[in-house]
């Protein structure tokens, strides 16, 4: 039986901040999925008892590098997880609103699916999926074809529109995942930049807290 996963790597700020409570909603709402956490500098955090966990320590030469690290630190995590487990990655400042089926998750994996943006012809991060193909080797590859010294922020962004017609994208349908506000009904809600701090967007968040 094939082993379905979601996959979240943050510091040890954000995964107290946001990681926790995303991992505990989908625990909450799919308690049949697999979930990971990759913590890189972690400093004595909380650990849930149902989550697989993964650290690293490493020393940035300045808060640039520092984000665009962690920005893409997911994404080299995966390319450490053999091809047989299908596994999604989301932003830690995400959260889960509903149930699904294994099978509907399933269908993640028929095609190679990457969030695009709402408005904009361009690929997000947000939601990534990776089944048996070798897309999450390529893009830990690409990402680490220049030293993590000379990062800058948004380097797993400029990378993966490299790999699009490599692996044929194809947009996340919104049904799985949503901004700032959630009128689609999406499995999973992201809140981006400012939208952390407005209680507009806030609110929406808040008001899939379960647990």
């Amino acid at each position: 039986m094939p082993l379905y996963s979601v996959l979240v790597a943050c510091d040890s700020k954000y995964y107290n901040d946001w990681g926790i409570t995303l991992l505990n909603s989908i625990k909450y709402h799919n308690p049949w999925l697999n979930l990971r956490c990759h913590i890189v500098n972690p400093n004595n955090n909380n650990k849930l008892n149902f989550v697989t966990y993964t650290e690293e320590q490493i020393s940035f030469t300045n808060d640039i590098t520092r984000i665009a690290y962690l920005q893409a630190a997911r994404f080299i995590a995966v390319s450490k997880i053999p091809l047989n487990e299908n596994l999604i990655t989301l932003d830690a400042d995400t959260i889960c609103t509903r149930s699904f089926s294994q099978q509907d998750f399933s269908t993640l994996f028929k095609k190679q699916y990457v969030m695009q943006h709402p408005k904009e012809p361009r690929w997000l991060a947000g939601l990534v999926t990776f089944g048996s193909n070798n897309f999450r080797y390529r893009y830990a590859e690409l990402l680490n074809s220049k030293n993590i010294k000379d990062w800058e922020w948004g380097r797993d962004q400029e990378v993966m529109p490299q790999l699009a017609k490599e692996f044929n994208f194809n947009p996340v349908d919104k049904k799985w995942i949503a901004i700032g506000k959630n009128k689609s009904n999406s499995a999973f809600l992201t809140l981006k930049g400012e939208q952390k701090e407005t209680d507009k967007y806030l609110n929406v968040y808040k008001g899939y807290l379960k647990c």
